[in-house]
């Protein structure tokens, strides 16, 4: 690996991927096992719940193709046939900030939920409404 990473206690997603857009072979089967591992986990859940397009974000899938055609790889070949016939599978365009939109997208879900909206929409707002911020 590159002096400058080999010197480091600790990398980064960022890091690793410098040193792969600089060919460094080590960091490159680092990012191989990460889209691996990341494909193998996500095959079982394409196998569970069959969707129609895995959208993975994050740093990682910055690296583009060789992070991606891993994941890629592991989900088509580990999943069962049938969810991966017309499966797609994207990088977000959200790049790193992915995770934040989505927990976002699923809290206003729930906000807006047949079960939480009447509870507020009278009030006009749910600001202040701690029966919402408790787990169910």
């Amino acid at each position: 690996m590159s002096d400058f990473l080999a010197d480091r206690s600790e990398l980064s997603a960022a890091d690793v991927l410098w040193a792969v857009g600089r060919g460094d072979p080590i960091a490159t089967e680092l990012l191989t096992t990460a889209s691996h591992r990341a494909g193998e986990a996500l095959a079982r859940l394409v196998s569970f719940v069959n969707p129609s397009m895995v959208i993975v974000g994050g740093g990682l899938p910055a690296a583009g193709d060789v992070f991606l055609a891993g994941v890629r790889e592991k989900i088509y070949s580990q999943s069962l046939p049938l969810t991966t016939r017309t499966l797609r599978v994207e990088r977000s365009e959200l790049g790193s900030h992915a995770g934040l939109v989505g927990a976002a997208y699923a809290a206003a879900d729930d906000l807006f939920s047949r079960r939480y909206l009447p509870q507020w929409i009278y009030r006009g707002s749910p600001a202040g409404m701690r029966l919402l911020a408790l787990p169910s």
